[in-house]
């Protein structure tokens, strides 16, 4: 594959400012290069040549080299990367004079270069890049002093550089200051968007002034009860027609049902992406089996609950930048028309590129849970004011239980049931290296499972006790598995509808059933109510018994014993073929061996199932890296750039039944050169395989065995 572009190449060293830090500490708080910019992050842990970072923009975390980070206080003057702009509107550096012989910094493309003013003609300046030679006329508002931490251009591309003082400036007059281009730009349109909403009638400014900080993790007794569902108003037909016609190029998205009235609320998505979809919710009685309206609700939103007396709904901003699904709005549907009574940004004071709200719930009417920022908050309906709010982990989703008692939100290594109207912790639960998941509770409320990386997670909520946990194989057939996990849904104890697809046995820890055709899925009146389009009868509600007696049927053929790969006492053979020096190899090694263990699994180099460690090579592609400065066309060097995979698989009798693994992908965006160094010495520098995320695995504890395709038995979601 060959993939030609323009990057710049900038050197480290006494070739450019200094040279970038060789070495950091744990907890020290860095800059890291990702492509063209850098973001904050905190060291948490260092193993050889590689850090262990966490980005403070998100919490993802990642394992670098030092080529890669920088020290925070040398980022405003280093030129060792383009500065990250967060500037919320374009405005012009105010004017300022400056004279010959001057040093100052001008922007260059998205970074900040140091250079010495050598001429001035008009208010055009000329600039000579230090260290180096090469020079350019600079508009005035590029110019800023050194040291100064005043960013408001996002990006400025740089004039024709000139060979003598004599060449004239390229214009006779500077143009307007650059528009923010990349982060920048959205930065200014979401401000530019959230404006016009504040003029909204409905509008309230979010404010955590005064919210008092709930401590999660407690480590008290196991103080959770009950949390049912209550009575739900019977559902006396199990289909339903919905609005809408055969042929209407529509998605039937979600479900959500009131708690205790009956009432469904359907989401519709029409367009070309979910992105860009305008969202129409429909409103069902479940008791009479008739719509109670259709409402628009815009474009590029996502339906995310409907409040307990189901004539609410909220509805989050969905497009698919970072930053830009930031802000809830309740739309009532009592009328003919929706009406919209709510509108906020819950995380407005957080930085651009962490207000996301990743998950949000009406607790009653006059509540409403959200997450984001790292942040738990229970906001008041009427106030616009947080009640409470509580730290918790970046990415982490939010789950309610089926009476609205409690929140369950991850904090560290745990999953926290919280009080939903007090903030108070009731309950930990290990998750033993489970993040991100979903949440679902049984109509009972005695059961909760986790769903995420593609393993299960069950609770007995009587005694906070761990019931069932296994991790999914895969067959050709089921590579479905392994896209982001939505939703789960537990419509009788003991099983799990995932992603209103999948059926979980919990008991005999298997992929029982595959559904085909219906939208995720919302559990009442001891059905599972999920929505489609059929090509025949056209849009349908459809209330599912999930399992029902053919799918029970199936499970009891067959014995749990012999569906499982790996439970613990299981032999397993390690076979470790990876790069990479041996310091690194060892350790990778030994974490592997201290995971194995965990899992209760045994060692034997002579057993068929084999947990197997790899490094290759991936995708080859040409990669064009231009000097720093140089014209367009000039100093360019084209180099192969391979990426470099580390795999970690589980695998019986040459078939595999489980992998994971991460990718290393060198000069994306930008290379820095060490002094001296040469492009293609830097990609090789780079180039090598993350051997070290071996050791940080969790080996699965029960596992299935792969088979095609990966479930019991299937069918369409209707039939």
């Amino acid at each position: 594959m060959s993939v030609l572009g323009t990057v710049v190449i900038l050197a480290c060293g006494s070739a450019f400012g200094q040279a970038a830090p060789t070495t950091f500490a744990e907890g020290q708080k860095v800059e890291v290069r990702e492509g063209d910019s850098w973001s904050k992050a905190a060291v948490l842990k260092i193993e050889g040549r590689k850090y262990q970072i966490k980005y403070e923009d998100g919490g993802q975390e990642e394992w670098v080299t030092s080529e890669r980070m920088r020290e925070v206080s040398s980022a405003a003057g280093a030129a060792t990367g383009p500065a990250t702009t967060t500037a919320a509107a374009v405005k012009p550096v105010a004017k300022a004079v400056w004279d010959i012989g001057q040093k100052v910094e001008v922007k260059w493309g998205g970074m900040w270069r140091e250079a010495t003013i050598q001429n001035k003609r008009g208010e055009w300046l000329l600039v000579n890049y230090t260290p180096g030679s090469v020079k350019e006329w600079a508009e005035p508002w590029r110019i800023r002093k050194v040291g100064s931490t005043e960013d408001n251009i996002g990006h400025a591309t740089p004039n024709r550089p000139i060979t003598s003082k004599m060449e004239a400036p390229p214009t006779e007059k500077p143009g307007e200051p650059a528009k923010p281009m990349g982060r920048a730009s959205r930065t200014e349109a979401a401000t530019a968007a959230a404006e016009a909403i504040k003029q909204d009638p409905a509008y309230k400014e979010a404010s955590l002034a005064g919210t008092p900080d709930t401590v999660l993790l407690t480590g008290n007794p196991w103080q959770v009860v009950t949390d049912g569902a209550g009575e739900t108003r019977t559902a006396t037909h199990s289909r339903i027609e919905l609005h809408g016609t055969k042929d209407e190029a529509r998605t039937m998205r979600n479900v959500f049902v009131a708690r205790g009235e009956g009432v469904a609320i359907i989401g519709q998505l029409s367009g070309r992406s979910a992105f860009d979809s305008t969202l129409r919710v429909e409103r069902v009685n479940l008791a009479t089996g008739g719509s109670m309206g259709t409402y628009e609700l815009g474009s590029s939103v996502a339906l995310v609950d409907v409040s307990p007396d189901g004539k609410s709904v909220l509805v989050r901003s969905d497009k698919i930048q970072r930053g830009s699904k930031d802000r809830l709005e309740v739309w009532s549907l009592e009328g003919e028309k929706a009406k919209r009574t709510l509108v906020f940004y819950p995380y407005a004071d957080a930085d651009i590129w962490k207000r996301d709200v990743s998950g949000a719930r009406f607790v009653d009417g006059g509540h409403i849970a959200t997450v984001g920022a790292d942040k738990l908050v229970l906001w008041d309906v009427a106030t616009g004011k947080g009640v409470y709010q509580a730290g918790v982990s970046a990415g982490t989703k939010l789950g309610l239980s089926p009476g609205g008692r409690y929140l369950v939100v991850e904090k560290g290594d745990m999953a926290v049931l919280v009080e939903a109207l007090t903030g108070k912790p009731a309950g930990e639960l290990t998750l033993e290296g489970m993040k991100g998941a979903v949440y679902g509770f049984s109509a009972s409320g005695k059961q909760l499972a986790a769903w995420g990386n593609k393993a299960v997670r069950v609770w007995d909520l009587g005694t906070g006790k761990l019931y069932r946990e296994f991790s999914l194989s895969f067959g050709s057939e089921g590579e479905g598995l392994w896209g982001a996990e939505r939703s789960v849904v537990i419509p009788k104890e003991g099983y799990g509808l995932v992603d209103g697809q999948y059926l979980l046995d919990f008991e005999k820890r298997v992929l029982l059933w595959h559904y085909e055709g219906g939208s995720e899925g919302a559990l009442a009146a001891g059905r599972v109510w999920m929505a489609k389009n059929d090509k025949v009868r056209g849009p349908e509600l459809m209330g599912m018994e999930t399992p029902n007696t053919e799918v029970i049927a199936a499970g009891a053929k067959v014995n749990a014993d012999d569906l499982l790969l790996l439970k613990p006492g299981a032999k397993v053979a390690l076979v470790v073929n990876v790069g990479g020096d041996q310091a690194e190899r060892d350790q990778a090694i030994a974490g592997l061996k201290k995971h194995i263990d965990e899992a209760g699994l045994v060692l034997d180099d002579t057993s068929p199932i084999k947990i197997v460690a790899t490094t290759e090579a991936g995708k080859t592609t040409e990669r064009t890296y231009r000097a720093f400065g140089a014209p367009m066309g000039q100093g360019e060097t084209k180099v192969n750039v391979t990426q470099q995979r580390t795999i970690l698989r589980i695998e019986v009798d040459g078939k595999a039944a489980w992998e994971t693994g991460t990718l290393v992908d060198a000069g994306v965006g930008m290379l820095s050169l060490k002094q001296g160094q040469t492009v293609e010495q830097a990609i090789a520098e780079q180039s090598k395989p993350n051997v070290l995320f071996l050791g940080t695995v969790r080996i699965p504890r029960y596992l299935a065995k792969p088979k095609d395709p990966a479930w019991l038995g299937s069918s369409k979601v209707g039939d």
